[in-house]
């Protein structure tokens, strides 16, 4: 049986309206952050209070959405995506993390130097805050992207101004699927304990993610999810290393 032109109106007018909704929301900068549903909880948390500082060390070009192929059919997200101060929106993300999983006893977030071993005077300061562990990011990557609309669909609505584009879109999102991803770097992550001044862990933790999708969420949710994915395995790195 074949869908009477009243049902195909009413299949695609809900649909017309959310993607009308979700430019308008995406059109916003966007605050960094996630749900902690699957941060696995330790029974007792490690007897530190633990510190977070991320360090951002992307080049101006990620930060500006400018990579080799951003150029053509990707877009790719920018700090202007976002609520001011990327890096510093990152280590409260990470702090929560760290909270919902338990793993220490407080965790709270601060800026200091990415040298603070060799920092006497950055050390002490945080050794007289009670400070038992300083957690060092420093972030290389952080982005989320999308392929652009189909031109001739893009056309299409261009010429049949918000509802007639919102149609064409989503026309577009069941006939051609978007190429969607995101990636996070962390270069390294380093843990450093405070009273010692001996670095205890350091590794490079990493998560990314290239997929096809035909209901797209936009680049910064991509960007949030890969962050999502490089922070569970951070955390789960140092519940079993620490």
């Amino acid at each position: 049986m074949r869908p009477t032109p009243r049902l195909r109106i009413a299949l695609v007018c809900p649909l017309v309206l959310c993607f009308i909704c979700l430019n308008f929301l995406t059109g916003c900068a966007a605050t960094i952050k996630y749900s902690f549903d699957k941060a696995p909880a330790r029974l007792k948390p490690f007897p530190y209070h633990a510190i977070v500082s991320i360090e951002d060390a992307r080049s101006v070009y990620e930060r500006e959405g400018v990579f080799e192929d951003s150029a053509g059919e990707k877009v790719y997200t920018k700090d202007k995506d976002f609520k001011p101060d990327v890096p510093v929106q990152i280590a409260s993300t990470l702090a929560g993390h760290l909270r919902a999983a338990k793993l220490f006893e407080s965790v709270t977030v601060q800026t200091f130097p990415a040298d603070v071993i060799s920092n006497e005077e950055a050390i002490q300061g945080l050794a007289s805050q009670g400070v038992d562990l300083a957690i060092i990011g420093r972030l290389k990557h952080f982005y989320g992207y999308q392929t652009e609309p189909n031109r001739a669909f893009s056309m299409a609505g261009a010429f049949g101004g918000a509802i007639g584009g919102a149609a064409a879109a989503i026309a577009e999102m069941l006939v051609n699927p978007k190429t969607v991803g995101g990636k996070v770097t962390y270069g390294p992550v380093r843990v450093v304990d405070v009273r010692r001044k001996q670095v205890l862990w350091e590794e490079e933790v990493e998560a990314s993610f290239e997929r096809k999708e035909k209901f797209y969420k936009g680049q910064v949710a991509y960007a949030l999810q890969a962050l999502k994915e490089a922070n569970q395995e951070l955390v789960k790195r140092l519940n079993e290393r620490l």
